[in-house]
């Protein structure tokens, strides 16, 4: 019988993530099921998909179609999608090798956003001939980076807006190996065992329809959010100074103290701000308030790097990944 790890070696060009996702139950679990399934036939398929968690800031902003667009404009076919809650748990164990540099402001930042409503998991195919990369590649190479500043015009993050690294709308697996693990996390078994099945027959499916189908149930289920710092900031101060007059207090001038000193380009202190916000009986609506930490906390500890900083993007463009032919593996998939 051959070894899962025989099978899924090639969807991987850097060692420490083949080292640590080997020991790891979700990844054992899902690459288990996927062996079972269709065996090492499947590996060129996933190398031939790129994956994105459509994040709730892409619901309440409304920012999913200018995504499918982007997508279909750029070779990518969706072929599975599944609905999913990204709570605190779920989200700590997808970015638990790159959170470990997050401030305890981040995850509390964090806690407020991944689970305020639905997710949206979509998987497309690159229908790029001849394909020399994995389409999770190719794809990173198209969504833009987290930082605003740094984005450029055609790339997906730079269309879909944004002013932070934490709203940034997706989340999308770097290399067909995370592909594995990322189904191992966000999928019970029970769901996990038919997207297996849309996976190993995903050459020839086209879900388009009924994925937007969804999109529009999830958006008559999820109001809209305008998602705008600079009106964020403007509304609660204008509240703040109508509640200075109506009802003064100490508590109410540590907050526009603290407004005040972020203004000035200081940072947001999660815990103290949302302290005092209660000290002054302030409620904010909630996505006013995950704007406000999402743009202004400190995101990383100082001093640290990721346990696994490397995305693999280029060592698969400089050839050291193996591209795996797909024509005879579909074939046998799709007979089954």
């Amino acid at each position: 019988m051959v070894s899962p790890r025989e099978w899924w070696r090639p969807l991987t060009v850097v060692d420490a993530k083949a080292e640590e996702f080997a020991r790891e139950t979700y990844f054992r679990e899902a690459s288990a099921d996927l062996h079972r399934a269709a065996g090492g036939l499947v590996a060129a398929t996933l190398q031939r998909l790129a994956v994105i968690t459509f994040k709730p800031e892409a619901i309440v902003g409304r920012r999913i179609p200018t995504a499918l667009d982007f997508m279909e404009r750029n070779g990518f076919r969706p072929i599975a999608f599944r609905r999913l809650r990204l709570h605190r748990h779920r989200a700590r164990e997808l970015w638990r090798f790159q959170w470990n540099v997050a401030t305890l402001d981040r995850l509390a930042v964090a806690d407020l956003l991944m689970p305020s409503c639905d997710s949206l998991w979509v998987a497309f195919w690159d229908e790029t001939s001849p394909l020399t990369v994995p389409g999770t590649v190719r794809f990173r190479g198209l969504k833009g980076p987290a930082y605003p500043s740094v984005r450029k015009k055609g790339q997906l993050r730079h269309e879909l807006g944004g002013t932070n690294r934490m709203m940034t709308f997706i989340h999308a697996a770097d290399e067909p190996l995370d592909i594995i693990r990322e189904l191992g996390i966000l999928f019970d078994p029970q769901e996990r065992q038919p997207l297996i099945r849309d996976i190993a027959a995903a050459a020839g499916a086209d879900v388009t329809d009924r994925l937007l189908e969804q999109l529009g149930a999830l958006h008559a289920e999820v109001p809209q959010e305008e998602l705008d710092i600079t009106a964020v900031m403007r509304r609660l101060n204008d509240a703040l100074a109508e509640l200075m007059v109506r009802r003064p207090s100490p508590d109410l001038r540590a907050v526009r103290q603290i407004l005040a000193r972020v203004h000035d380009g200081g940072v947001l202190e999660w815990t103290s701000f949302a302290h005092v916000l209660e000290q002054a009986r302030v409620r904010l609506p909630l996505w006013d308030l995950v704007q406000i930490g999402a743009q202004y906390i400190q995101h990383d500890e100082e001093n640290t790097v990721c346990t696994i900083d490397d995305d693999g993007r280029a060592g698969w463009l400089l050839g050291h990944g193996t591209m795996l032919p797909l024509s005879t593996q579909h074939v046998a998939l799709t007979e089954r």
